[in-house]
């Protein structure tokens, strides 16, 4: 009887210590995907902003496609854990910005560079603080200033 509580205690921790291994990889990959989303959406306002002018209206789906994949940032970034608040507040400043991307696109149109600056800093990386500092005050911005 002793041998069998044994031998189940050891299965026991050795797969709860699996198990974490486990969860600890998936969200250092769900962080690398959120990162590489970072990156795209930025790199896709980037491309816009650098041919707008050339290809006049028709290169539009650029930014459009920017905004699609800001928004898998934000999913992704929804479900990572969250760590003193700060990723609720990082994914709260960029639903501000989501939310007038597809619903006010004149307006972030008209101030492309300031959201252009601000995530390419969110694509370099987004946990860092001066990327969550300009999202705040892009956010900020938006609602209350560029009205």
């Amino acid at each position: 009887m002793k041998k069998a509580v044994i031998v189940l205690a050891i299965t026991t921790v050795f797969f709860f210590c699996q198990w974490i291994g486990a969860i600890k990889e998936h969200y250092d990959r769900m962080e690398e995907l959120c990162q590489r989303y970072a990156e795209d959406a930025a790199g896709h306002l980037a491309n816009y902003v650098e041919f707008k002018d050339i290809n006049d209206e028709s290169y539009i789906g650029q930014y459009w496609g920017s905004v699609a994949v800001f928004y898998a940032f934000m999913d992704t970034l929804y479900m990572l854990p969250d760590s003193g608040g700060w990723n609720r507040a990082m994914y709260n400043n960029c639903d501000v910005l989501y939310d007038h991307m597809l619903l006010a696109p004149d307006e972030v149109l008209a101030h492309l560079d300031e959201v252009l600056a601000a995530l390419e800093l969110v694509g370099e990386d987004f946990t860092d603080f001066e990327a969550r500092r300009a999202m705040n005050e892009l956010s900020y911005n938006l609602q209350y200033v560029w009205e």
